[in-house]
């Protein structure tokens, strides 16, 4: 393993100066501190393999890379060695590499893609800052095209918003979704990648007002994702709520859904307008128990984000703001470092509506922090910067 560390090494062929993913197989190695997304490209990745040429012998593998060695951004593939831009990163400091090798065009002794070692080519970040991505919940649209209701007319103003199938779920009956309409499609994305892990990946909210079963409201919607948003693969179905797996796919960064309703049905009136999106949230790593992450995207109309950190980044101290507290709820505030140590931890009592709590970070490291603060009904994530 140690030999995937330090600058990249040309040996002699015969020399074993590299590590072997293996077939499918991934690494996350991090760099001792920051570094820059500079002019052209960022980090350069070296594969060995002795005495044949790319085309003869495509060892493969898909590149990513993070601030936090939790949510990782994917920068592109590469057949042997290739350089990479950070993308929307101002700097990153973990690199993934996962073999993306086709094992059907290699002998049986093969061992997927070689890793020899990761060179940074525009130094070290020194004002490293927060980028502004947002996990575990879409943040972008990249199409809606809504079909019509039952009666042929379009979508009511109220529901064709489509912007608000971003963010975190609401959880209750007002017009914070939108309507695919029957037959209609919206295709959205993810600021990081979703990885494929064990279980399902991502969860679908769908709003219909009262909660109905699926027997009595049967509002279908087919799923798909995709890594560049042009090429997609076919997911799986839901009614109403639902959860997928991303089944042959090792990530993803863009999802679609499209309404496979039927609008004969006499489950639905003559306004009905067919699967309506709440929101898609990552499970996994986005989940703490049963309680999901509610970063939610503060740009969506009508919204606001359920926690928010003032000043960010900090240097002294900030200012932990909850919105929509409860009077009397037990509040847990943990800070964790990058590495996902615990580096602080607090317990006090929410007050009505908006509790403030102030983080003294004067002792802290500079770096990146996870701001965690959890009751018995949910738990709140955000970035912290010092």
């Amino acid at each position: 393993l140690n030999n995937a560390l330090e600058l990249p090494v040309e040996a002699p062929v015969g020399v074993v100066d590299f590590y072997s993913l293996g077939f499918g197989g991934e690494i996350i190695l991090a760099f001792d501190g920051p570094v820059a997304n500079g002019p052209g490209a960022d980090v350069r990745i070296v594969e060995t393999t002795w005495n044949f040429t790319a085309e003869q012998y495509p060892e493969t593998a898909n590149v990513f890379a993070s601030q936090d060695g939790v949510n990782f951004v994917y920068l592109g593939s590469t057949v042997h060695s290739g350089e990479f831009d950070f993308g929307p990163l101002t700097w990153a400091q973990y690199i993934k590499i996962m073999d993306a090798s086709d094992v059907s065009l290699f002998p049986a002794n093969a061992d997927g893609y070689d890793l020899n070692g990761i060179e940074c080519l525009n130094g070290s970040s020194d004002n490293p800052g927060d980028d502004g991505l947002v996990p575990c919940v879409l943040t972008d649209v990249l199409s809606y095209s809504p079909g019509a209701q039952k009666n042929n007319d379009p979508i009511h103003n109220l529901r064709n918003d489509a912007n608000k199938a971003l963010g975190a779920p609401q959880g209750n009956d007002t017009y914070n979704f939108v309507s695919l309409g029957f037959g209609g499609s919206i295709e959205l994305g993810f600021d990081f990648v979703v990885f494929n892990n064990d279980g399902n990946d991502i969860q679908v909210i769908e709003t219909s007002f009262g909660n109905p079963s699926c027997v009595n409201y049967p509002e279908h919607a087919e799923v798909a994702g995709s890594i560049d948003g042009v090429s997609w693969v076919e997911l799986g179905e839901l009614c109403l709520d639902g959860t997928i797996d991303l089944g042959s796919m090792t990530f993803l960064q863009f999802v679609r859904i499209t309404d496979i309703s039927n609008s004969a049905s006499s489950r639905f009136g003559g306004t009905a307008d067919g699967f309506d999106v709440d929101a898609v949230v990552v499970l996994g790593d986005c989940y703490n128990g049963s309680a999901r992450y509610a970063a939610d995207n503060t740009s969506t109309p009508d919204e606001s984000a359920e926690m928010g950190l003032y000043p960010n980044p900090a240097d002294d101290f900030t200012v932990i703001r909850m919105n929509g507290s409860i009077q009397g709820e037990a509040l847990l505030l943990e800070v964790f470092d990058a590495s996902g140590r615990l580096v602080y931890k607090e317990s006090t009592i929410a007050q009505a509506n908006q509790t403030n709590i102030r983080l003294n970070v004067v002792d802290f490291a500079k770096g990146v922090y996870t701001v965690s603060v959890s009751t018995s009904r949910d738990r709140m994530v955000q970035r912290l910067v010092k």
